[in-house]
């Protein structure tokens, strides 16, 4: 059987649930020798672009935002060192404008990944990939996906808490559900 090494650092993965306005960001570190994932941070960016009032006035608030996010993830990446980093992934669906708002929210955070490592490892994952695997029962009702992606994220078997899931924002909690899509692909239980 293969076992894996031990080494007295946790594995650091770092979720990320995408967005042009709204960013969430989930920690979870796994010792390897444990069958849990402990949730050690999260947070939520909100993307003003405020320090950018020149770039806002002469080419859009878009642009103003995408220099905010660059600036935030450059500064949780060094304060958290992740060792992997997993993303949603934009879907299209019938909204083409926010689908391109997405995929360039994911050109920004992969160049800003390259510039902090450009071996650290960037995995993507779709929407219903991330609901299917943390437990949530694929349905029609749009009314419920956020509480029920909320229940199956908080009440996960395989994580320990280290934050308070109730102040966290969906965009966290749908972060921490991308983090351990990447841990369950890559280390299945």
């Amino acid at each position: 059987m293969l076992s894996l090494p031990s080494h007295p650092e946790p594995l650091r993965v770092l979720g990320i649930d995408p967005g042009s306005s709204s960013l969430g960001l989930s920690i979870l570190e796994w010792d390897m020798n444990s069958s849990m994932f402990d949730v050690v941070h999260e947070q939520t960016f909100a993307l003003t672009g405020r320090d950018y009032p020149i770039a806002a006035e002469n080419h859009g608030q878009r642009l103003a935002r995408h220099f905010d996010l660059e600036d935030q993830i450059h500064c949780f990446l060094w304060q958290y060192r992740p060792h992997v980093i997993a993303s949603e992934s934009p879907f299209m669906g019938q909204f083409a404008a926010a689908f391109k708002a997405l995929s360039e929210c994911l050109i920004i955070l992969q160049r800003s990944m390259y510039v902090y490592s450009n071996h650290l490892p960037f995995h993507y994952y779709a929407p219903k990939q991330v609901k299917s695997a943390v437990g949530v029962v694929l349905t029609g009702n749009k009314g419920r996906k956020k509480e029920d992606n909320f229940k199956a994220v908080v009440g996960h078997p395989k994580l320990n808490w280290m934050v308070d899931p109730s102040q966290m924002s969906e965009h966290s909690i749908d972060a921490t559900a991308v983090a351990l899509t990447y841990l369950r692909e890559h280390f299945p239980w």
